[in-house]
């Protein structure tokens, strides 16, 4: 057959040849000998064939993910909130060698069927013009902001955002080849989320999984039901499915999981700000999870999952092995504590050989409807049975998100179609029925509008459209709100005019976003008026409604049918019926017959036609019976007048039957009564609203409770609950706040209709609130401070709160770091607090302190314990932390000059710079020096300069200071060696830091020369001699001052050193300085050098003193040498007098504790030196 075919069409070809070569013959002359030929010369078609060759996602930096499909084959998808390249190839796949220029786009498309994303490529330019074989690759940057995934219960992936790319060629003479190959399409997944699941990460807002173990996750005595030994989840870096690591429910090194206990992988963040609002993750709020604060002292948000927010949910997972008998391994959704449904993977197939990892799917999209939940990895085991248990991995989230983009569908039943055909006064005039769908997956608002070109009809006649919005009729309505992925369905009806002429014109139908007016869909349909037959039927009295009926009752409407068209015909009676609402449900021909009352003797007789000259008119009555069971409101029938053959005009009345409404309702709590500790944790309590009207109806709701139970009630108003028993829940919620006092409380929930505000009913349940015993302790964060070690011991205030309704008593107790000493300084006896009533605080005071060469950060912890709540049976605790910081945080730099070496006696400086490196505090700055032993008995004195001994330093400000080191001949001349070299330590005690730096100087001993050995001879030795004398005399005589000094001193004390005297002879070590007399329990400066006991923070800052005005007397650059009594420096005779006869000026607080002026004469320089004023 397939011979004979090619045959005959051979021949057939041979025959056309043959005449199209005859054909020149066969043409007149003129017309083959035209002078002039003009040829157009174009490319063919396959020189040049744009196409989109590929599109690819990810690169090595960034690669998409990979899911392995059940048949081997794999798909990328990619991770919403993640950037991604995306790379498109162009190609010119002609034949031809001249470079031709073209227009590229690429867009990213939703599913739903809007734009996310798009990007044009102009490849028209000499360098982007491709020849044919050649490809030009374009890179782009995408952030996928939705999810967009769908995994099928077998693990089939498939959905995802839609990567579109196309391509034009340039205009011109060069035509572009088939037009097929232009688009290319591929959809990519984007799933919600991706865990590699190789162990907990302890940052702030990170996603996380976190064990805690359980010994009853509810239990009723209102303990936390944690588990003291440890959770059994732990991570095992052998053989893991995906990344080095995998979650395993016993110990890697051996060992079986622990029986009796519930051990849950949570999964959420630890929040940096203490609230758990969505740090930028994109997933959401959390629920803070108490419990695991509890043992990790850090507030950790279990995420929630909000239901309303996606479309469909699958949760992804690898996992292998087996758990003991009556034990399992679940995957869980929960509300709070409460299971609200899991998949048990010791159910789900999972392979029980080692290492043969089983993918699990749990298609969670119906699992907790319209509501949040949180999920968990959770092992439930028994007191018998255990084994080391299954293994865990790979955490995946596929989801299809809720966005607020969204397009439309209109799908008309056009039945010509795009030929309606109308007559004047046409009495069954065209009426269009649509159904109109919301792809997207909100509420949407959305207007329709009709109209056709003929504006004399529009003023006339106005068109009708028939919608679920029951209050609107014309040509513009605005539909009630139309949920996501719904269909609501109207109806566009169209009046002819009485008399219209012949004519085509065009009706159109339009669908618009009522909020922005934005054009979501059109149609338009020619119509077509012809000459024919035509009638009209109205109501004699027109009334809206024309009826009121109960169910089962009947009642007639009076009717006039009218011939209006120009030829004699028989006309018979119908009626439609409106069965898509639910009024119009179990309507139908039964409920309607015509009558006539021909010769007004009052008596009906049924009629299905009549017959009417033209222009004659008769009243017909249509009586309508209401079904016995109907849903009250309006009911729309379409009475009509249909012409008999050979008319067949129509005529349409439309009427409404208005049914009754009975209304009826009941409120009923999920119980009757409730118990519940006052303990500020929010409670709730269902309740059932149900409607046994025969109207869809919807309820304001009010509560009536004692304000202090914080009573509110989820939603105010009910959403349409429809008739005949439909009902829904609502839910009361309860705060029950710290304090609330312990009694029976009723609360009452009442529904009113909104359609009849007389019309209500309620319901009522009781409050049962018990004893609750609640203690909080203050945490004291002083990271931000240094702590000195080895100094005396401060005080701190832990404010202790009694939340319960119950006087009571606490148990205090400390612990704290090695290294740290800390005891009850006050508020507490024996280690109880006095009873405080509820909602009230006590302050205990607790003495603290840090062991010589103490380093790093050291914690305090005081915990409190309710003394009623352990009479009660009950372990109610708290502990509050206070962080400290022991040495140096870095805020201070200090860098030395340049070493300094001394030749010469008299004052040198060596050159220190400070700086504040802190970000934003000033820092108040207070130096003071100390040296080695032998700079000590070699200098006449190392001191800060007292223009440097105190200041404020703003951020990122650096500032020289000066030591200043003084070195008399005689020092020099009685160095032990030749050269010596010293250290000096410079200390800084700064608002938020302390530091110190060490540097050396050195110097120089003093030869004397030859030239002076000769001419000294005798006289030398005399002075030697005198030299030696003299000084046995000073050092007696200073011996005679410093036991006169001592001996009318009230307390014994060290001098650490002389100030400013001098000795040229070595001297036992010096005795110290008395310390300041100031005690520490009056010191009020928080984390002052002697540890005040006022609240840490409560202190004003202290402003740094402004410069002395140019006005007041300045004293400065002032010396006193007892060796030769002579004062240097630029001061007045009044002035020097002071300071030699009474030493340096008293603080504004007086003498120091304890302290003579002759001892103030002395040494007070070296006070003010020591306390930073000098």
């Amino acid at each position: 057959m397939l011979i004979a075919m090619k045959t005959g069409q051979t021949t057939l070809m041979l025959i056309v040849l043959c005449l199209a070569s005859l054909a020149p013959m066969l043409a007149p002359q003129d017309a083959l000998n035209t002078p002039i030929i003009e040829q157009e010369t174009t490319a063919r078609a396959d020189n040049v064939d744009f196409i989109v060759e590929d599109i690819a996602v990810g690169n090595t930096t960034e690669p998409a993910e990979v899911w392995e499909q059940p048949d081997s084959s794999s798909i990328d998808y990619l991770l919403r909130g993640t950037r991604y390249e995306v790379r498109i190839t162009f190609m010119n796949a002609g034949i031809g060698s001249q470079g031709q220029g073209s227009f590229g786009t690429l867009q990213a498309v939703h599913p739903i069927g809007f734009v996310m994303e798009s990007w044009e490529f102009n490849l028209t330019g000499q360098q982007d013009k491709m020849q044919g074989g050649q490809r030009k690759t374009l890179i782009v940057e995408w952030t996928a902001d939705a999810a967009h995934s769908i995994l099928d219960d077998d693990g089939h992936l498939h959905g995802g955002i839609i990567f579109r790319g196309e391509i034009q060629a340039e205009f011109g003479p060069v035509e572009d080849g088939p037009k097929d190959n232009n688009v290319y399409e591929e959809a990519v997944p984007v799933a919600l989320w991706h865990d590699p699941m190789d162990g907990p990460s302890i940052t702030y807002d990170v996603m996380t999984w976190i064990p805690i173990s359980y010994t009853d996750r509810t239990p009723s005595d209102g303990s936390s039901g944690i588990y003291g030994g440890g959770s059994d989840w732990q991570t095992d870096n052998s053989s893991s499915a995906v990344g080095p690591r995998h979650y395993r429910i016993s110990n890697p090194d051996g060992g079986n999981y622990a029986s009796n206990t519930i051990d849950m992988l949570k999964w959420g963040w630890f929040s940096s700000d203490g609230t758990c609002n969505d740090p930028g993750h994109g997933l959401g709020y959390g629920t803070i999870d108490s419990d695991i604060e509890a043992i990790t002292s850090y507030r950790f948000c279990w995420l929630y999952l909000l239901d309303s927010d996606f479309r469909s949910v699958h949760w992804a997972t690898k996992a292998w092995g087996t758990m003991g008998s009556g034990d399992e391994l679940a995957m869980e959704a929960l509300r709070g504590m409460n299971t609200v449904e899991q998949l048990n993977l010791t159910q789900a197939g999972v392979s029980a050989s080692e290492n043969d990892w089983t993918n699990i799917v749990w298609n969670m999209t119906d699992v907790h409807d319209d509501n949040a939940y949180t999920i968990s990895y959770t092992k439930l085991a028994d007191n018998s049975g255990a084994n080391e248990g299954m293994r865990i991995d790979d955490f995946i989230l596929f989801a299809t998100e809720v966005v607020d983009e969204y397009t439309v569908t209109l799908e008309c039943d056009d039945p010509l179609p795009n030929a309606y055909s109308v007559i004047p006064a046409d009495p069954f005039p065209p009426s269009l029925y649509c159904d109109l769908t919301n792809n997207g997956y909100r509420e949407v608002n959305l207007n329709i509008f009709t109209e056709v070109s003929n504006d004399s009809w529009m003023a006339s006649y106005p068109l009708r459209i028939e919608s679920d919005n029951k209050n609107s009729f014309g040509n513009s309505v605005a539909l009630n709100p139309l949920d996501g992925e719904t269909t609501t369905s109207f109806w566009v009806n169209l009046t002819v005019p009485e008399g219209a002429n012949v004519e085509t014109l065009n009706w159109t139908v339009q669908i618009s976003d009522l909020v922005n007016a934005e054009m979501m869909s059109e149609l338009t349909l020619p119509v077509t008026v012809s000459s024919s037959y035509s009638v009209r039927l109205d109501q004699v009295t027109p009334a809206l409604p024309a009826l009121y009926l109960d169910p089962g009752e009947s009642g007639d409407i009076l009717m006039k049918v009218k011939n209006t068209g120009n030829q004699v015909a028989g006309w018979s009676f119908g009626a439609y019926f409106d069965t898509t609402t639910p009024q119009g449900i179990g309507w139908g021909a039964n409920n309607l017959a015509w009558l006539e009352d021909w010769d007004e003797d009052g008596n009906f007789t049924e009629i299905t036609q009549v017959q009417l000259e033209k222009g004659e008119e008769r009243f017909v009555t249509a009586r309508i019976t209401a079904p016995q069971q109907n849903s009250p409101g309006d009911v729309d029938i379409s009475l009509f007048a249909q012409g008999i053959s050979p008319a067949s005009a129509q005529s349409v009345e439309q009427v409404v039957i208005n049914m009754s409404t009975i209304q009826s309702a009941t409120v009923t709590p999920e119980s009757s009564s409730m118990t519940a500790l006052a303990d500020g944790n929010k409670r709730t309590m269902s309740v059932t609203i149900r409607n046994d009207g025969n109207e869809a109806e919807s309820f304001d709701l009010s509560i009536n409770a004692d304000w202090r139970i914080g009573a509110s009630l989820a939603i105010d108003t009910t959403e349409p609950i429809e008739p005949f028993g439909q009902e829904i829940e609502v839910v009361v919620i309860m705060d029950m706040p710290q304090g609330l006092a312990p009694e029976y409380y009723p609360v009452t929930v009442t529904a009113t209709s909104q359609t009849d505000s007389t019309y209500s009913a309620s319901g009522q349940y009781t409050l049962e609130v018990p004893a609750t015993y609640i203690v909080e302790v203050e945490d004291k964060d002083l990271s931000g401070q240094s702590f000195s070690a080895g100094v005396e011991a401060r005080t701190m205030k832990f404010e202790i709160f009694n939340h319960g309704n119950e006087m009571d008593a606490f148990n205090i107790d400390l612990s704290m770091d090695a290294g740290m000493n800390a005891e009850i300084s006050s508020g507490a006896t024996d280690g109880q607090t006095t009873y405080i009533a509820p909602q009230t605080s006590t302050n205990v005071t607790i003495s603290y302190s840090f062991d010589d060469g103490v380093q790093g950060n050291k914690e305090l912890s005081v915990t409190a314990t309710s003394v009623n709540g352990l009479s009660a049976g009950q372990s109610v605790s708290s502990t509050g932390v206070g962080n400290f910081q022991v040495g140096t945080l870095g805020w201070i730099r200090l860098e030395p000059g340049p070493l300094l070496h001394i030749t010469e006696p008299g004052p040198h400086t060596i050159g220190v710079t400070v700086h504040n490196q802190h970000p934003s505090n000033n820092q108040e700055i207070r130096l003071s020096v100390s040296t080695d032993e032998a700079a000590v008995w070699n200098t006449r004195y190392v001191r800060v300069v007292s223009a440097d001994q105190q200041f404020e330093l703003p951020p990122d400000q650096l500032r020289i200071v000066y030591i200043e080191i003084y070195i008399t001949d005689e020092n020099l001349a009685n160095f032990d060696e030749d050269t010596m070299v010293f250290t000096a330590t410079l200390k800084v005690e700064a608002t938020d830091d302390n530091a110190e730096v060490s540097m050396q100087f050195s110097a120089d001993k003093f030869v004397a020369t030859d030239s002076s050995s000769e001419e000294g001879g005798f006289g030398a030795m005399a002075a030697n001699i005198g030299i030696w004398v003299a000084g046995i005399l000073s050092i007696i005589a200073l011996g005679v001052v410093l036991v006169r000094i001592l001996m009318s001193t009230e307390h014994e004390e060290e001098i650490s050193s002389l100030g400013g005297y001098e000795s040229n002879i070595g001297l036992p070590d010096a005795p110290s300085l008395p310390e300041a007399p100031t005690l520490p329990s009056a010191d009020t400066t928080a984390n002052s050098m002697y540890g005040g006991t006022e609240d840490l923070f409560s202190q004003p800052v202290t402003t740094t003193p402004p410069p002395p005005s140019a006005s007041s007397p300045v004293t400065q650059n002032i010396t006193v040498n007892i060796q030769d009594s002579v004062v240097h420096g630029d001061v007045g005779s009044a002035a020097a007098d002071a300071v030699a006869n009474s030493g340096p000026q008293l603080p504004e607080s007086g003498l120091p504790e304890g302290w003579t002026m002759e001892q103030w004469q002395h040494y007070g320089e070296e006070y003010l030196r020591r306390q930073g004023g000098a």
